[in-house]
């Protein structure tokens, strides 16, 4: 599913789009079978669907944006997982994923940090 279609989907009727946007409907794609056939590990198939079964069965809060990052979310970690096939793939793509939170961790101190400098400057 893409985002147009979901907007449209929400446009037309939120309850549906809540019942579509879910871990059975966006990881259906992914089989053990389909893994095994691709020539991947054995075990790194079973650390993908590991890794599907840790997923949120739904978005947490039952809302347009929540669904749309629910959305995001499941494709970007799908899409991650096509290169995927040995043990040093999962390595990387595990440093790759450690590199994004650390960066996004940074970010989120910066605009804290911003944010309690402002209130300063406001209060004095």
């Amino acid at each position: 599913m893409s985002e147009e279609n979901l907007n449209e989907l929400e446009i037309i009727s939120p309850s549906l789009a809540a019942s579509v946007i879910t871990k059975k409907e966006l990881f259906n794609t992914f089989s053990l079978k389909d893994e095994k056939e691709k020539g991947t590990d054995p075990v790194v198939a079973r650390i993908k669907q590991l890794i599907i079964q840790r997923v949120d069965t739904s978005p947490k809060k039952d809302s347009k944006e929540d669904r749309m990052k629910y959305l995001n979310a499941a494709q970007n970690l799908l899409e991650s997982f096509i290169p995927v096939r040995t043990l040093s793939n999962v390595i990387e793509l595990y440093h790759d994923i450690n590199k994004h939170l650390q960066a996004e961790n940074r970010m989120m101190r910066t605009l804290i940090n911003e944010s309690m400098n402002s209130i300063k400057i406001f209060m004095f």
